[in-house]
């Protein structure tokens, strides 16, 4: 009987275990870029706008919202 408990213990256990690795696994497969990622992009697309065409930040700025908005 103690044999038997100790058996089933084991494998709900490990049938637990492998359940949370795959939701884990799924759930890092649909993740989105965190909004730091974003925000570091979009910093990164107006520098390199700036140093490339020699536009200052504000016009850089309304240039991504015209193009955002189109």
């Amino acid at each position: 009987m103690q044999q038997s408990r100790k058996t089933a213990y084991t494998a709900l256990r490990t049938s637990v275990k492998n359940a949370a690795e795959l939701r884990l696994l799924e759930k890092d497969k649909n993740k989105r870029p965190s909004s730091a990622m974003r925000i570091s992009l979009q910093i990164n697309k107006v520098i390199w706008s700036m140093v490339l065409d020699g536009k200052t930040f504000a016009e850089v700025e309304i240039d991504n919202m015209v193009s955002d908005r189109i």
